[in-house]
């Protein structure tokens, strides 16, 4: 019921990574979210298909996503572009596919180097997302066509 497991041995503790991860982003902020970070080892249970194992992958994936964009919201207001561009990528690792950090590493790119930087940007998530979508969503077109 609790979709929790815990095994208790006289002297051995056992704790499951998922379990620090979900900790770690609980904590909130920048450090928990630095925290987490440096514990993902990639998608929760890739192999497994059932619901269980799905809806975790995807509210895992949600929840570094969510606390990510708050931290690259205050990050970005306070002028810490290349920061938020570094984040921004290690985030992608998680959800290549979310269209608001895809646009966030084009503004922070264009913030800290330029319409240049910005196109070149541009031009490889395009490219991703064509290569593995089919198309690129409006955002991200949007862009492409007004820089």
């Amino acid at each position: 019921a609790t979709k929790t497991y815990r095994v208790r041995w006289d002297r051995l503790s056992l704790e499951s990574d998922i379990a620090s991860f979900k900790g770690a982003l609980a904590r909130g902020g920048e450090e928990g979210l630095v925290e987490a970070l440096a514990l993902y080892r990639g998608p929760f249970l890739p192999s497994a298909d059932s619901e269980w194992a799905r809806t975790e992958r995807e509210d895992v994936a949600w929840s570094a996503v969510r606390l990510g964009l708050e931290v690259l919201e205050d990050w970005y207001a306070q002028g810490l572009y290349a920061k938020c561009l570094g984040l921004a990528g290690r985030l992608l690792e998680i959800e290549p596919y979310d269209e608001v950090l895809n646009e966030y590493v084009v503004n922070a790119a264009h913030a800290a180097g330029g319409r240049a930087a910005a196109l070149h940007e541009i031009d490889r998530l395009a490219r991703r997302f064509e290569r593995d979508l089919g198309s690129v969503p409006p955002g991200l077109a949007r862009l492409r066509h007004t820089s």
